[in-house]
């Protein structure tokens, strides 16, 4: 307890240290004169921040996280459009941290507490990259009880409660901790930390290796600024791939539809995608190299956040803001994560683009209202049709992802339980399906300012499936997606902004340039890139949506797996269906799921 409770060094908070990406990245990079997508990429890249919130976020997507988490820095950086290795003099990693790019929502079967480490070390290009990580003593000793633990040392209770914060034991009982542990045992009941992966005063990642049997697990773990536990992960040291990768597009196709109740997807050249709407880049049937349902509406979660990119970028072209223009964080505007600026004090500020970076990097959702708030509701709607949206007035009026939130949530009864699950959202969202034209809409979204998200059962929203997905809801067509990652490509800011994330590792290094951005709740799940292949400069788009409206989707970790087969599959030369990219055949790895769910994530 001495240990614990002493003073943790001054900065080391998650609002101290992290005092935004422009700032972060110098430390980690040397000064430069504003913010440069390409350098958060490699921040990014580093696994060093990403979710260096002091929130939960979903755990049964533990296995996706490990996936997206597996990017290797070396000085073979991706070339940029003039064949200039980006950040090729920076920092190179010696291997991969498993911190996770994204976090999808979790499907009801079990789940993992997670936060990544909030404090983060100023490391400079001239860092010694050989030198041994050490454990502050506070995180020592956390790590040697939980390795007591899963070594047969009972659990005490009393101490339990004394080690973790309080919103762990909120959510986390001990006795639900002590089956956690038992989970482990029944792998192997002795196990050693054999290596610290990583380590910051406030968290560290250790591999844990057991005496005989396999695999090898990783221990995430983070504390607040008293020292207590504020967020656990346990998962395998290697990340899930498929044990059978398809050898065409349409077969990956083919095992997708079967996660869920509908998948639509279009796999296009846009190398020459034509000009319409006054030089407008537009994609088109000619463009498609494989597809289903590439014209039909579909549900796409967070991938909206292109269009709100698209907004942003048309404000700063127009003159009306500017990236480096300071944003005011407001209680009002504040959403539920994914993200990390829910948890910006009220009146700090971010600019543009630190915000639009969070928006597509890592999904923030307060990020995003914000950026709606400061460009105007109407702007991002006229933004849907700028950006080529075949059907713009599905998605009117335009709501933000708080409001999306609140009506399928507020006043919403789980009380049929997984087996009984009510798609129908609370009376608010009732009310908007049933409002009887967009003016009437507009004025039930208007109600809802003073409304907090703060009381919405997150919890039972992810463990019991999706809530009117085919009525509250982000829609566009495979096309429609299509056409807007093609003219984002067009201003060179976005164009970095969307490559800070490129949803799925390129192992194979496919790809000179990968744009992305990905969607998901309960009951959908979908992916959206547009990539450049290193070969011979071909430019695809590639995008996906799996949706049920009544259950969960089946496995996200499959989907995202098939969905990454897919982009991979489309940088072969000549015809991009043959299969001639070879994909990895790696025994995918079993995920030690734990049972607690705190929060849904938006991708």
């Amino acid at each position: 307890s001495a240990v614990r409770n002493q003073p943790q060094p001054q900065g080391t908070g998650p609002n101290r240290t992290l005092r935004g990406l422009t700032e972060l990245q110098n430390d980690l990079c040397g000064s430069a004169a504003g913010p440069h997508p390409q350098q958060l990429q490699i921040v990014h890249s580093q696994h060093l921040l990403l979710h260096y919130c002091s929130t939960f976020q979903p755990l049964p997507c533990c296995r996706q996280q490990a996936l997206n988490s597996r990017l290797r820095l070396s000085t073979r950086m991706p070339q940029n459009r003039n064949g200039v290795h980006r950040n090729n003099d920076l920092l190179v990693l010696k291997k991969p941290l498993p911190i996770p790019l994204q976090i999808p929502a979790c499907p009801p079967a079990a789940t993992c507490l997670w936060l990544a480490p909030s404090s983060i070390p100023a490391v400079s290009a001239s860092a010694d990259l050989d030198e041994a990580y050490v454990l502050s003593p506070v995180v020592q000793d956390h790590v040697d009880w939980f390795v007591s633990l899963l070594n047969g040392t009972p659990l005490n209770v009393t101490e339990y409660n004394e080690r973790v914060s309080d919103d762990v034991l909120a959510s986390l009982t001990a006795e639900e901790f002590a089956d956690v542990v038992a989970g482990l045992r029944d792998i192997d009941d002795t196990w050693a930390m054999t290596e610290v992966v990583f380590s910051v005063p406030s968290g560290a990642i250790v591999r844990l290796t057991p005496a005989v049997t396999e695999p090898e697990m990783l221990l995430n773990l983070s504390v607040d600024d008293d020292g207590r536990i504020n967020g656990l992960l346990v998962g395998p040291a290697e990340p899930p791939v498929l044990d059978n990768p398809p050898k065409t597009i349409e077969e990956a196709a083919d095992r997708l539809s079967g996660l869920g109740e509908y998948f639509n997807y279009l796999v296009a050249d846009v190398s020459a995608a034509t000009a319409t709407n006054g030089g407008a880049l537009t994609c088109s049937e000619s463009n498609i190299l494989s597809a289903s349902g590439s014209d039909e509406p579909t549900p796409i979660g967070s991938i909206f956040k292109l269009y709100v990119l698209g907004a942003v970028v048309d404000a700063v072209n127009a003159g009306t803001i500017a990236w480096d223009q300071p944003v005011e964080l407001v209680d009002e505007y504040k959403s539920i994560p994914s993200g990390i600026t829910q948890d910006d004090p009220p009146g700090s500020n971010r600019t543009v683009m630190e915000m639009a970076t969070l928006m597509m990097s890592i999904s923030d959702n307060t990020a995003t209202d914000h950026l709606m708030v400061l460009v105007g509701r109407d702007a991002v709607e006229a933004a849907v049709s700028s950006y080529g949206h075949h059907m713009p007035d599905l998605n009117i009026p335009f709501i933000s992802t708080r409001e999306f939130s609140l009506l399928k949530l507020d006043g919403k009864s789980f009380d049929g339980g997984l087996d009984n699950h009510d798609t129908s959202p609370g009376p608010i969202g009732q009310e908007y399906i049933d409002a009887v034209d967009v003016a009437e809409r507009r004025r039930i979204l208007a109600d809802l300012r003073n409304s907090s998200v703060d009381g919405l059962d997150l919890t039972r929203w992810v463990q019991e499936g999706p809530v009117a997905v085919e009525e509250i809801e982000w829609f566009a067509s495979p096309l429609d997606l299509c056409t807007a990652l093609v003219r984002l490509q067009q201003d060179e800011v976005a164009s970095e902004i969307l490559s800070a994330n490129p949803g799925i590792p390129d192992e194979q290094g496919l790809f000179s340039y990968i744009g992305y951005k990905g969607g998901s709740e309960p009951g959908v799940f979908g992916m959206a890139w547009y990539v450049e292949a290193a070969a011979d400069g071909a430019r695809r788009v590639v995008t996906g949506t799996v949706w049920d409206p009544d259950l969960h989707i089946k496995d996200q970790t499959e989907a995202a797996l098939l969905l990454g087969a897919m982009r991979d599959l489309s940088a072969a030369s000549g015809d991009p269906t043959s299969g001639s990219v070879c994909l990895h055949r790696i025994k995918k790895v079993v995920m030690l799921l734990l049972p607690a769910i705190i929060h849904v994530a938006l991708l």
